[in-house]
Order: C-alpha cells, then sequence, then structure tokens
C-alpha cells in the first residue's frame, strides 16, 4: 500500500515495453504538482533508463554529485512521494542503472 495515495502500488510487469510507458505516462499526466529535487532526480534516470543511466560526466554537470551518491539519492527518492506513481517494475530497473 502506497501511503501517498493510499493505493495499491502499480504492478506493470518489469520489462515491457508497453508496460513502462504506461508507468511514464501516468507520471506525466501528474507533472504539474511536481518539482521536488526528488521528482527532479527520478525525471532524470527515467530520461536516461535508454542508455543503461546517465554518465558520471551528466550526472556531475546536472546535480553536482558522485554517481554512487546520485544512485543513493534516487533509490531513497523512489521510495519515497517522487516515486509512488511508477510501477514496481519500473522502480526497479531505475533502482539498479549505472553504479552501486
Amino acid at each position: 500500500m502506497n501511503r501517498v495515495t493510499k493505493m495499491p502500488p502499480q504492478l506493470c510487469g518489469g520489462t515491457s515495453v508497453a508496460n513502462t510507458h504506461e508507468c511514464q505516462v501516468r507520471r506525466a499526466k501528474r507533472s504539474r504538482n511536481r518539482g521536488s529535487y526528488a521528482d527532479d532526480l527520478v525525471d532524470f534516470a527515467i530520461l536516461w533508463r535508454p542508455w543503461n543511466g546517465a554518465t558520471a560526466e551528466d550526472i556531475f554537470v546536472t546535480f553536482g554529485l558522485s554517481p554512487r551518491t546520485y544512485n543513493n539519492r534516487l533509490r531513497s527518492a523512489l521510495s519515497g512521494p517522487a516515486g509512488s506513481d511508477l510501477c514496481v517494475g519500473l522502480k526497479k530497473e531505475l533502482a539498479h542503472l549505472g553504479p552501486a
């Protein structure tokens, strides 16, 4: 159960392109109310997902963080309100992009 929306987490089957696209569309529709740092982290991860994550240089230029710090903050963001509208499969995929 999601604490923010009081709804069960979205299940999408993980790697299905159509299903992860649904997650992204759902997130985009709710984008008017977003704008936090955590949302920026999640949106950046989604943007770089097709290339298995951003490069260290892109992470540093965008956030001023090392890849390790960025990924730690991204994982925290995914478990909070910023990740509440993403399906479980997409959250897992984003959490495992780039260096550990």
